[in-house]
This record gives structure tokens, C-alpha cells and sequence, in this order.
């Protein structure tokens, strides 16, 4: 850093401007890497007398061909803190296969929520083992349940969401009375591309669900009187607007700040670039049923070729953690990118976490198969796994440092209760492994 400006150090040809494009090459000492032109790169032996110290910006009109490399993982073992364990194992579920988890937040009781491969529903309750299987009220649905499912449930535990993750169709289901409240459509468009949008928000004492009503449209919906809120049709558009919308062109997973100001969407446009934005969700909802598409509360945090559907997580009401650092899925870093949304400038990031988050005072991170295998293309190819991996086990991370401070290979989670701060995991045959961080000054 000199006089507040970012230094890098670069080969003669990015110095003289005889190359138009560089590769970013980590040391593997922290976050410390060099540019290199590509005919540098190949030698892998450049003396260090070769290299000159620019300004970063100065790269800024230049082509970034690949990350190379990986950065250091900072370690900082907090020996204080453990994991306690307790296994159960049902009988009666010893042949029972789950298809999906989901934690019930609205009371101190340990209760999850259970898809079974038999479409059904049931009900444990982990503190006093009682299982209780909810009526058949998915059996006429459109959802394909041989494909993968994703269940949403809203605050108040009222309504449950279940959709196919990669599908066209859902529904919200009304939990106390047991009935269908609305379907979900999102049209049959390349449903392959991007997840299933769908997110419930309390807005004034009263659940609305944010759902995609097409592939290139996203509204919020009053699920009891199946109103659309900020219902618009293209060929509406006024003339004041611009022609070409600045959000996704196809509508994907949302995520909603803790205190219901922003909704950042990861979306896709063509050619093939994911686009992660945030816009005003009051704005949308009370004033401008347009905003999600021109609106002027829209910004764009990150554009990246061939990578969406990556991990997007809230830590407070104004920051947000972003899954990979770089704009290329050919050369993504396992990586926890923090935004500030305000100004949806990158504050800082540090690498190492797996692919799968939850933010809970502390980063628990971890690694599965990308959800992107699970879709298939018309074509019948699978979109690949990602290269950069990360730490393999569950591990847990110092977000403000970014230090790796824990690592359990016991937990594999399935869902995690954010009241009961336990992470559950479906070990088959009918036992689950309940997980829940410990300091050992807080049990001496």
C-alpha cells in the first residue's frame, strides 16, 4: 500500500505494456500474489529482479485470463471451543428415506420437519422422540418428487413452501387448517438454469411470499388473498424506462436483509453470467412494482461468467457473505467474500471456506456436491463440479479475521436450528447426530 493506493507486483511485459492480458498468481503465503503475463506464467522460474511494483487500477484495462495458485489459510485454533455430540437413532424411520430437513424456529422445542421419498410429512420432536405424521397433503400437487425438493417454512411456522428446486412448479401450504394456499408457476422456460425462487417476508404483521411468476419476472404475493402486489407485465413497461433491465434476466434465489430493507438476488443473463444484485424491498413493494427490474435502488454486487447459484448468506442487516472470490467459475476461489450493501463494495475476504454456509455469529462452513450436479441440462450433461473445494470438513470460521478456529469431521449437516443452535445431520438407518458448539469455560 503506498499513499492508500493498492500495489501489485506485475512481469516487464504488464510494466511496458507489451501484454493485454495477466494471470493473478498466488504465493500461497496469505492473501500475497503477483500478475504475470501468460508468457511468464509458463516459465514458472521468473526471477524476482523481473518484477516492478504498479498501481492495482492500472490492470484495470487489461484481461484477467485465470487465477492461478491458491492463497494461505489463516489458522487460529481456538482450543476453547468443541462440538458436543448426541446420536438417536428411531426404529420406526430405520427404512425411511428423507428427502429433505427443515428446522421449526418458532417455539424452544427441538422439532424438525421431514420429507420423506413416500411424499410425506413428519414431525420429531428430538427432546421427547415423538414423531407425528402430518395428513397427505402433497398428493396432488404438480411438484415431482423424484427430483430434488426444497421446503421452506415462514417464521411463524404457519406456511410451508415446497417446490422442486430445479422444476417449474410449487406450492405454500397452510400448516394449521392443512390445505394448499397457492400454487407456484414459474413457467416451463429453461427451469434447469437457475434454482427456484422463493422466499417468505414478514411485512407489516402480515407473511408475503417473493416467488418468480415467469423466468424473466419476479413478484411478491399475498398468499392469502392470492394477490400479486406488484403485478406488471412487459409490454406495460413505460416509455420513461429503460430498454434494457438492469436485474437478472433470469429470476433465481433471493435472500432477504434481517430487517427486510434489501433483497439480493443471484440471477442469470445471457450469455452465460452470473449476476448478483440488491434492490429496495420496501421500495418495490410500497412504490415502484418496477423496481426489481430498472429500479434506481438496483446495484450490481458481482458479475461472473458461468457461476450462480453459489452460497449468498447475511451476516448482519449490512453486510452480506458471497461464496468465491474471482468472475470466471473456470478459476473460482473457495473463498467468504464480504460486501457492504450499502455500497456493494467488497470489504474483505480470505479464503478457505467450503461451498455450503451458515452465518451464526461464527461462519460454519462445509462441502457437498454443488447443487448445479443435481440439475440436468437439456443436452443430459451435468454442469461440473467446482474446481476449488476448500476445506473438505465441517470447519468453523472467525468471520472478522477470517481465521479458521474449529474443524469437526463427525458433522455433515442437513439443516441447522438457529434457536436450538444445533446442526442435525441424517446418518440413514434411522439415526440423526445432533451437533451444538460448546466453550468449555461456559460447562467447567
Amino acid at each position: 500500500m503506498t499513499n492508500g493506493k493498492l500495489m501489485v507486483k506485475v512481469c516487464k511485459h504488464l510494466k511496458d505494456k507489451t501484454a493485454d492480458e495477466y494471470i493473478q498468481y498466488f504465493t500461497g503465503k496469505e492473501q500475497i500474489y503477483n500478475c504475470v503475463c501468460p508468457e511468464c506464467f509458463k516459465k514458472k522460474d521468473i526471477d524476482s529482479s523481473d518484477f516492478s511494483s504498479i498501481e492495482e487500477t492500472e490492470l484495470s484495462d487489461l484481461y484477467l485470463e485465470s487465477i492461478e495458485g491458491k492463497p494461505g489459510i489463516k489458522i487460529d485454533i481456538n482450543n476453547n471451543l468443541f462440538f458436543k455430540h448426541r446420536v438417536i437413532s428411531i426404529d420406526k424411520l430405520t427404512d425411511t428415506e428423507i428427502l429433505f430437513s427443515i428446522a421449526m424456529e418458532n417455539n424452544k422445542k427441538e422439532e424438525y420437519l421431514f420429507l420423506t421419498a413416500q411424499n410425506q410429512l413428519i414431525k420429531i420432536d428430538f427432546e421427547t422422540l415423538k414423531i407425528h405424521e402430518l395428513p397427505h397433503i402433497l398428493a396432488d400437487s404438480k411438484i415431482d418428487f423424484t427430483k430434488n425438493v426444497e421446503m421452506k417454512l415462514s417464521k411463524d411456522c404457519k406456511l410451508l413452501a415446497v417446490y422442486n428446486l430445479f422444476g417449474q412448479y410449487g406450492m405454500v401450504y397452510d400448516l394449521e387448517s392443512m390445505t394448499e394456499l397457492i400454487e407456484l408457476d414459474r413457467g416451463d422456460y429453461h427451469v434447469d438454469v437457475t434454482p427456484f425462487t422463493f422466499a417468505f417476508h414478514q411485512y407489516k404483521c402480515k407473511t408475503l411470499i417473493i416467488t418468480s411468476t415467469d423466468w424473466d419476472m419476479i413478484d411478491v404475493i399475498d398468499p392469502e388473498s392470492k394477490q400479486i402486489l406488484t403485478k406488471r407485465k412487459w409490454e406495460e413497461l413505460p416509455e420513461d424506462r429503460s430498454e434494457e433491465m438492469h436485474g437478472a434476466e433470469f429470476r433465481s434465489s433471493v435472500y432477504i436483509s434481517p430487517n427486510g430493507n434489501w433483497i439480493v438476488e443471484d440471477g442469470w443473463l445471457w450469455h452465460p453470467i452470473g449476476r448478483i444484485i440488491r434492490w429496495d424491498l420496501n421500495q418495490w413493494i410500497e412504490n415502484n412494482k418496477w423496481e426489481a427490474d430498472d429500479g434506481k435502488s438496483i446495484e450490481i454486487l458481482r458479475d461472473a461468467e458461468y457461476s450462480w447459484g453459489n452460497p449468498v448468506s447475511w451476516i448482519d442487516d449490512d453486510n452480506l457473505l458471497v461464496w468465491g472470490y474471482g468472475n470466471d467459475d473456470d478459476y473460482m476461489l473457495a473463498s467468504a467474500v464480504i460486501y457492504d450493501i450499502n455500497t456493494c463494495e467488497v470489504k474483505y475476504w480470505f479464503y478457505g471456506p467450503g461451498n455450503n454456509y451458515i452465518i451464526d455469529e461464527y461462519l460454519f462452513s462445509w462441502n457437498h456436491k454443488s447443487m448445479w450436479e443435481k440439475s440436468k441440462m437439456d443436452n443430459g450433461s451435468y454442469y461440473q463440479e467446482r474446481i476449488d473445494k476448500g476445506m473438505e470438513s465441517f470447519s468453523v470460521w472467525d468471520i472478522e479475521s477470517g481465521a479458521l478456529i474449529l474443524k469437526d469431521d463427525q458433522i455433515f449437516p442437513a439443516v441447522y436450528n438457529r434457536k436450538s443452535k444445533i446442526f442435525l445431520t441424517l446418518e440413514g438407518n434411522g439415526k440423526f447426530r445432533l451437533s451444538k458448539l460448546k466453550a468449555i469455560s461456559k460447562i467447567l
